[in-house]
């Protein structure tokens, strides 16, 4: 297992312990989780048995179950259908090249295009294209989230506020004492901010993010690298 890998997992034991306290744990909303990832470059990488069907531009569409699904890539195994035998199911399978364009259409992810670029008897794998990353990732935190932590299905899980990468991410801001400290923008919408930073401001303290301008906002999470904010005034 490489580094990146061990890294993810690391994460996501971070989840479960939260669920798991000796008093009943509060709710982890989906936010939350997000924010994780984003900070730590958390890609979930899930074991599940999803059924779908793989669109090809020549030749028929073929049946399959996923077995591993992550940001990057989807892992799929051939699934039969009604009336049809595993040796039908595997001549189908025969023209479908390593290099390949196809179409995948997943259960509880929807559709999403890729390249194949491994091939084994029983199934084979998908290298997910840029562009259907970013749709992909939102979906396996929903199913990381209902899966590792408790989730609170309230205001801040259905928010439809947009946030964004910036394209400038360096920034500095004043904490409670005053002091100046340097952070990075990890992402930020008109209401809130995510921010990476070496030395952490506490919970419910108020700093002033530096920009152009200057943002007054209280911290509202806190973790080992980084910090979430609320803006006093929405951003223009």
């Amino acid at each position: 297992m490489n580094e990146r890998v061990k890294h993810r997992y690391k994460i996501w034991e971070l989840a479960r312990e939260k669920s798991q306290d000796a008093e009943p744990p509060q709710a982890i909303q989906v936010d939350e989780l997000a924010a994780m990832m984003a900070l730590y470059d958390y890609r979930p990488l899930i074991d599940v048995q999803l059924q779908g069907t793989c669109s090809r531009p020549n030749g028929p569409a073929l049946s399959f179950k996923t077995t591993t699904i992550g940001t990057d890539a989807v892992d799929l195994v051939y699934d039969t259908k009604i009336g049809q035998s595993a040796d039908a199911a595997h001549k189908q399978s025969q023209d479908l090249a390593e290099g390949a364009d196809v179409r995948l259409h997943l259960d509880k992810i929807g559709e999403l295009a890729g390249v194949v670029t491994a091939k084994k008897p029983e199934g084979f794998q998908v290298a997910v294209d840029d562009k259907y990353k970013p749709a992909v990732r939102d979906k396996l935190t929903y199913m990381a989230a209902e899966h590792a932590v408790a989730v609170d299905h309230g205001a801040a899980a259905q928010s439809a506020v947009t946030k964004i990468e910036p394209g400038i991410k360096k920034c500095s801001f004043l904490d409670h004492t005053g002091t100046l400290r340097d952070g990075t923008i990890v992402s930020i919408s008109p209401l809130d901010a995510l921010i990476r930073a070496r030395i952490i401001p506490p919970i419910k303290s108020r700093i002033i993010l530096r920009r152009t301008r200057q943002y007054p906002a209280e911290v509202t999470r806190v973790f080992e690298i980084g910090f979430a904010v609320k803006f006093f005034t929405p951003l223009q």
